[in-house]
């Protein structure tokens, strides 16, 4: 029973991350206008108001917090795990 409950996410699992690529090979548009019309742009520029001493976000707390989240969920599971063993070996 074990191994078919494998099987069956095994299968699911594929069958999920293929379908993005299968959608990405689709080629173009069928029947549709795909041509560029000019790049004529009619709107004025956006200046930000603190041009002066500005500097580039700082994006690496987003990373260090994906990677603690992602560590996080990795120790827990494996808590899980072990406690479930221990209870259905006892």
């Amino acid at each position: 029973m074990k191994v078919r409950k494998i099987l069956i996410a095994t299968v699911l699992g594929l069958a999920a991350f293929s379908a993005p690529a299968v959608a990405q090979d689709a080629g173009t548009y069928v029947g549709g206008d795909t041509t560029v019309r000019g790049n004529d742009l009619n709107r004025t520029p956006r200046v930000d108001a603190d041009t002066e001493g500005s500097s580039l976000p700082v994006t690496g707390g987003d990373i260090a917090g994906l990677v603690a989240i992602g560590v996080a969920a990795v120790g827990t599971g494996t808590v899980m795990v072990r406690r479930s063993r221990r209870s259905a070996n006892a």
